[in-house]
């Protein structure tokens, strides 16, 4: 499966439950490469507070590790591994915070493209 073909799988996965809702999915090239897949509740930044993305009350982040010489026009290994950067959901607190944070519960996934996917689509 190559990286475009992942992307909009991804994307599709995530229009199922939040068809109006910003789903990113991009290599990030530091230190070696990744893909990382961040998705809002918000379409842009013009429906969240202050037009700044991180009050949006809905973030959820994953990262999958990729080779350091991975192209974008290459086919994903068949050994990725999805790891959770931040999950949460802000919600109206009890105490005298602005917001409070509740935690989604997640597993890492490993496998190829096709399985990542269906664990999205979950």
């Amino acid at each position: 499966m190559k990286f475009a073909e992942f992307k909009e799988e991804v994307k599709k996965a995530y229009a199922k439950m939040f068809p109006n809702s910003l789903c990113d999915v991009y290599i990030f090239k530091c230190l070696g490469r990744s893909i990382y897949i961040d998705c809002r509740l918000a379409k842009d930044n013009t429906e969240v507070a202050n037009g700044i993305m991180g009050n949006d009350m809905f973030c959820v982040s994953m990262c999958i590790n990729l080779p350091d010489k991975f192209d974008d026009d290459d086919d994903l290994p068949e050994n990725l591994v999805m790891e959770w950067r931040s999950s949460f959901i802000k919600a109206k607190p009890e105490s005298w915070l602005a917001y409070d944070a509740e935690s989604i519960k997640y597993r890492k996934v490993r496998g190829d493209g096709k399985k990542i996917v269906k664990a999205c689509d979950k």
